[in-house]
C-alpha cells in the first residue's frame, strides 16, 4: 500500500483588494525611504500593519523597520516569492527570534495588507486580516519596538539594505495586540487617528515630493511626522473610474489600455502618473493636464 503525503502551506485569497481611499500611496524603487524620530517607547506589545504592493518577484525587501540606529528591535519584509520575514528582538543586545515568518507566494502588482502582532512571547501575522500563522519565542528578553535609537523607517533597514520596490501605504503602529476582528473591521477603512493605542499612522497621502522636502505626516495625535529621503513618488491607488459617451461610468484599472465596450472604434491608450491627469472626451479624444515631468500644463 502506498501512502502519499502531502504537506500544505497557507493557500491565500487574493481579491481586488486597495488600501483605504480614495487617496495616495508612495511608490519606492530601492533608493529611497521615509523616517520618522519617534518619542517614548513602545515595548513588549504592539501591532505593526501596512498595505504593500511589492514589484520585484524573488528577494526579501522591507517594508517597515525599527532597526537603526540601533539594532535588535523589529522590521517587516516581503517576499513575493517566499512570503513575509520578521525579525524580533530586545532592542539592545540579541535577537529573540529571527525566523517570524509566513511562507506563501502573492502577485506582484497587486495590493496586500500585512500585520504583526507581538506579545512578550508569541507573534501572529496576518494577510488581509486572516491569520497566517502564529508562533512562540523567548524567554530572555522583553521585545521593543522603537526608542530613542530605534526609529520608525518605511521603505528599508537602513543603512539602505532590501530596500522596498514597489508602493506601501497606510502603515499603522499600535501599542497593543490587535485582535482578528479589530483588524477586519479596520483594514480597508481609514482611521480617525484619534483611536486608541494608535502611536504613529502614516497615510502618505502628502502632495507630490518634488522640490522642496515634504513631510509624511502622522495622523495620530502623537505627531512623529516622517522625512522623505531621495522622493519616494506619490501615486494613486485604487481603480480609475472614467465617464465618456454618456453619463454610464466605466470602470478600468490605471497603467492598462482603456476599452470602452460601448463604442466600436479600437481601444484608447491612457497613461497617467501620480501627478498628471486624463481625461476622455465624447468625441473619444483625450485631454491632459498636471505635472508632466518637466513642466506644469494648466487644467483645459
Amino acid at each position: 500500500i502506498l501512502l502519499a503525503l502531502a504537506l500544505l502551506s497557507p493557500r491565500l485569497t487574493y481579491a481586488a483588494l486597495y488600501p483605504p481611499g480614495p487617496g495616495h500611496a508612495l511608490l519606492f524603487t530601492g533608493t529611497n525611504y521615509v523616517f520618522a524620530s519617534p518619542t517614548g517607547s513602545v515595548s513588549g506589545t504592539y501591532t505593526v500593519e501596512a498595505w504593500v504592493n511589492p514589484t520585484d518577484p524573488t528577494n526579501y525587501l522591507v517594508a517597515v523597520s525599527f532597526r537603526a540606529p540601533g539594532e535588535y528591535s523589529f522590521d517587516l519584509q516581503l517576499s513575493a516569492a517566499q512570503g513575509l520575514h520578521g525579525d524580533i528582538g530586545d532592542g539592545a543586545t540579541f535577537w529573540l527570534t529571527t525566523a517570524a515568518d509566513a511562507r506563501f507566494s502573492c502577485p506582484t502588482g497587486q495590493w496586500m495588507h500585512v500585520a504583526y502582532v507581538v506579545t512578550p512571547t508569541t507573534y501572529t501575522i496576518y494577510t488581509n486580516a486572516v491569520q497566517a500563522t502564529n508562533g512562540t519565542f523567548g524567554p530572555g528578553g522583553v521585545p521593543l519596538l522603537y526608542n530613542a535609537s530605534h526609529n520608525i523607517t518605511v521603505g528599508t533597514w537602513l543603512p539602505d539594505t532590501a530596500s522596498f520596490k514597489g508602493q506601501i501605504d497606510e502603515v499603522r503602529v499600535w501599542n497593543t495586540a490587535r485582535t482578528q476582528p479589530q483588524l477586519q473591521s479596520s483594514f480597508t477603512n481609514r482611521l480617525t487617528g484619534t483611536e486608541p493605542g494608535l502611536m504613529a499612522y502614516y497615510r502618505l497621502d502628502e502632495p507630490p515630493m518634488r522640490g522642496t522636502t515634504i513631510q509624511s505626516r502622522d495622523s495620530s495625535a502623537h505627531g512623529f511626522h516622517a522625512m522623505p529621503v531621495n522622493r519616494p513618488i506619490r501615486v494613486r491607488t485604487g481603480p480609475q473610474t472614467v465617464a465618456i459617451n454618456g453619463p454610464n461610468p466605466y470602470t478600468n484599472e490605471c497603467h492598462v489600455p482603456f476599452n470602452d465596450p460601448g463604442a466600436g472604434a479600437p481601444p484608447l491608450a491612457v497613461l497617467a502618473t501620480g501627478t498628471f491627469n486624463v481625461a476622455l472626451k465624447a468625441d473619444r479624444t483625450a485631454v491632459g493636464w498636471g505635472d508632466n515631468g518637466a513642466s506644469q500644463t494648466p487644467p483645459p
